[in-house]
């Protein structure tokens, strides 16, 4: 038996996005993308909707939690590779997942030892909302008891959940006297017919001993989640995303790729047969400041700096200290080259327009973003660049 997250899907959203009877994965869990448009008090919602389908259910689920992780940072980094590029496209789609929700089984025990790990894994790349699914099944002191227990697990193990505190003036207003602050996790009930009550059309689910109202507060939490996703934390979701969780990427990243620029870029000392000294070292660097001042000769030009100038000399540098990887593959440096970029308007792709207009980039802010992403390819400009 699933925990209900297609039938939820398809309440949400007031349509079938996904086919509630179909057979379960054979391979264990699937990652699926699905889409839908939501009209929320007039506003148009396009939302893009990822399903782990069969997560949990296999009897070994070891890679299960890998593979979340890796699709949540394959879309970090498809959203970073865009951030670095020179010319950014103006279709590009954020991929970026901005809420994770995380159905649980109401078992009365809390959470399962999986629970905990995924939990904690996810926790730290994107908003994880935890959810009671299938609340129908629970009596009012078994749904308290539910959302006690999961509680004390989550804080037990320090795993991160979304942080409502910051929407809850908003959740308050749309929706008074729900108690927000006592919301999470949320015990929910999905269901996607539709039934005429007292002249008032609900959502219902249909058991065998009556009639459970999805969008009433006292049968379900629905009606708040839906009002936290869709509304009042919307925007906080995204920004907390984009605000933490990537930025946290980014930085990772972009240092990884500093940190393995400045290695590549040290003088390696070879034996070649020969011992190794501090004296070779010190040899082979003054020969490679030699090789800076006979590149300064063959790069000066009295002609000002465009931006494809600044990158004729990038390439020429790499090619003078081994480094053969293109600059498009340097992360690192192609982010601060979009850095750049980014100071002055007046820097065109055509090369038209010059960095600081007529004057010399030493006067200038971009100067010191010059020197700062020159000193990542092993290279000083001050060497060999005299005005």
């Amino acid at each position: 038996m699933g925990t209900g997250k297609s039938t939820f899907i398809n309440t949400l959203c007031d349509e079938d996005v996904i086919p509630v009877n179909r057979a379960p994965p054979k391979d264990g869990m699937v990652i699926e993308n699905n889409s839908a448009t939501i009209f929320e008090g007039g506003t148009k919602i396009n939302l893009d909707i990822v399903l782990a389908s069969g997560f949990g259910d296999s009897i070994d689920n070891t890679d299960s939690t890998a593979k979340l992780v890796e699709y949540l940072e394959a879309q970090f980094e498809v959203a970073l590779k865009e951030e670095c590029k020179i010319q950014r496209s103006a279709s590009f789609k954020d991929t970026r997942v901005h809420a994770a929700l995380y159905f649980i089984r109401p078992t009365g025990k809390g959470l399962r030892p999986l629970d905990i790990q995924c939990l904690k894994a996810i926790g730290e790349r994107c908003n994880v909302i935890p959810i009671i699914s299938k609340g129908d099944l629970l009596t009012e002191e078994e749904r308290a008891l539910n959302k006690q227990l999961i509680m004390k697990n989550i804080r037990d193990s320090n795993i991160q959940v979304y942080d409502f505190s910051t929407c809850f003036e908003d959740i308050e207003e749309e929706l008074p006297g729900l108690g927000a602050k006592n919301m999470v996790p949320f015990s929910i009930v999905s269901g996607t017919e539709r039934k005429l009550i007292d002249n008032v059309e609900y959502k219902v689910r249909k058991l065998p001993h009556g009639i459970v109202k999805v969008d009433d507060p006292s049968h379900s939490d629905f009606l708040l989640l839906r009002t936290c996703l869709l509304g009042a934390c919307l925007q906080d979701l995204k920004d907390t995303t984009h605000e933490i969780f990537y930025e946290r990427y980014r930085t990772e990243k972009l240092s990884e790729a500093r940190r393995d620029t400045e290695k590549a870029s040290e003088p390696k000392p070879r034996s070649n047969g020969k011992p190794i000294s501090a004296k070779r070292v010190r040899y082979k660097k003054r020969k490679i400041n030699g090789k800076n001042q006979d590149l300064a000769t063959r790069l000066m030009s009295p002609q000002p700096f465009t931006l494809e100038r600044m990158l004729a000399i990038l390439h020429a540098i790499c090619d003078e200290f081994d480094q053969r990887e293109e600059i498009s593959n340097d992360v690192g440096l192609m982010n601060e080259i979009a850095t750049l970029t980014s100071l002055k308007t007046l820097v065109k792709l055509s090369g038209n327009d010059t960095i600081g207009g007529g004057s010399k980039w030493r006067s200038n802010v971009e100067w010191t973003v010059v020197k700062k992403f020159a000193g990542d390819v092993g290279f000083r400009i001050e060497n060999y660049l005299s005005y």
